[in-house]
């Protein structure tokens, strides 16, 4: 016996009626059906014993087999696969919708607008392109190259190796390689665009931003402009006390020194209802990835939970995070406390000041200022969070949903860029309104530090 085809034919009355009395499968499952091969496979191990069935039990047992496979809901097809339109398609009509573009369509990197660019000196281009100067761009590219030249994603399972020195050179450098990245942070949608501005095709693109996404990370961590950590040092403190208390005075009475709040990202739904109830927020009816962020006067993070389910309160966050700890281990050396909103948990955390958005009316002329300036100074946070988003809008669109960590690497790297950016290039709105004093650190004053 021999069967030459998994297929089983759609006008065959014979296999229908036979699926249909003994699975009870309705009209709409036989629309499209097959026996898989690897079923078939399993079926026919051994010739000899097959041809010593009877004919009923083969049909009966592939039968099950057909039924077993339609019933599976695992294995899915794309719909653009079921309808007839792209089965029609000719092959010069499909290569018109393959959707990327081709290497000879783009320029050499080193031809690319993003060369143009950055040998120009530009700073302002530069930091509309990639959200620094050319002086803070290159601090980064100093640490960064080492990772780069050193390691590689081209190992048999997808680790991160040390580099083997046989090979052919990269497409790009280090310098077009930490562009592309810092662009990506900086832009929303497609990467589309970078195929045009640096000349590389889309599988070359998506790699790069992926791989060195964790690069840029390890960088990151060492790196002092963009720790994320409350000084130690009480001068540092006395000058986020000092800086809160210029302007609003009763709050310097009480030594403030930081403003806290969450952070709601947007995810994409889970595929399963399990999945999806860790995410979901019933307030504003979404999937989202909650965050913690406590700001200084000095427009930096110096506190963050990141990646938490969007379904957990920020005053949970905080105490799963240890940043109530945290805080308060800072308020008993350095006597200094925390404004938050009404989300957070001030009843058992005295080193904690909450704003209102309405007050008493009986409340006497000092505690009435009390509050106000807490609320005012509330919106700190509000413009530190503005701040982050603003300056690298990725964060602004929907995060895919996976379980491999690309969320928590995308989100503490913009975390910690926007520290070094705002360490380095200054442009920063809480720095501005509460320290107006502070000068930006010389070209000369950064190599003193990254040569010592």
């Amino acid at each position: 016996m021999h069967i030459h085809t998994h297929k089983i034919p759609k006008n065959s009355t014979f296999f229908k009626i036979r699926l249909f009395r003994r699975f009870e499968i309705t009209q709409p499952e036989m629309s499209a059906y097959y026996c898989p091969p690897i079923a078939v496979r399993l079926f026919v191990i051994n010739r000899k014993n097959l041809e010593n069935m009877k004919m009923d039990d083969i049909e009966d047992d592939l039968l099950m087999l057909l039924a077993l496979h339609l019933l599976r809901k695992d294995k899915k097809v794309h719909t653009r696969y079921k309808k007839a339109f792209f089965r029609a398609l000719t092959p010069e009509s499909l290569k018109r919708r393959v959707g990327y573009i081709p290497r000879s369509s783009l320029q050499d990197p080193i031809l690319s607008g993003f060369s143009k660019l950055y040998h120009s000196r530009d700073d302002p281009a530069l930091i509309q392109v990639t959200g620094f100067d050319h002086s803070a761009f290159n601090l980064l590219l100093a640490e960064f190259t080492p990772y780069y030249d050193n390691y590689t994603c081209f190992s048999k399972d997808g680790t991160i190796l040390l580099k083997d020195k046989r090979g052919r050179k990269k497409l790009f450098d280090a310098t077009f390689t930490l562009a592309l990245v810092l662009m990506w942070t900086r832009s929303r949608g497609s990467t589309t665009q970078f195929q045009i501005i640096l000349g590389g095709t889309r599988s070359t693109i998506n790699i790069c931003i992926r791989y060195n996404r964790r690069l840029l990370l390890a960088c990151l961590r060492q790196n002092p402009k963009a720790v994320v950590k409350i000084p130690t040092d009480p001068v540092k403190i006395q000058e986020y006390v000092d800086a809160i208390g210029n302007i609003y005075p009763a709050l310097g009475n009480k030594r403030v020194a930081f403003a806290m709040d969450g952070l709601k990202i947007q995810l994409e739904q889970a595929s399963t209802d399990s999945m999806q109830r860790y995410f979901y927020n019933g307030w504003t009816h979404g999937h989202y990835v909650s965050n913690l962020f406590v700001f200084a006067p000095d427009g930096t993070i110096v506190k963050m939970v990141t990646n938490a389910p969007g379904c957990l309160h920020d005053s949970t966050i905080a105490s799963l995070g240890y940043v109530y700890e945290t805080l308060e281990d800072i308020n008993r050396e350095f006597n200094v406390m925390t404004v938050v909103d009404s989300a957070f948990d001030v009843t058992n955390y005295d080193f904690l000041i909450q704003s209102g958005q309405t007050l008493p009316a009986d409340l006497d002329g000092e505690l009435l200022t009390f509050s106000r300036e807490a609320t005012s100074l509330r919106q700190m946070a509000e413009w530190g969070m503005r701040g982050i988003q603003g300056s690298f809008p990725r964060l602004k669109d929907k995060i895919i949903f996976e379980e491999r960590g690309e969320r928590q690497i995308i989100i503490q790297i913009i975390a910690r860029l926007y520290n070094f950016r705002s360490n380095t290039v200054g442009i920063n709105q809480l720095k501005s309104v509460y320290m107006p004093n502070l000068e930006e650190i010389s070209d000369e004053a950064f190599k003193k530090y990254y040569t010592e």
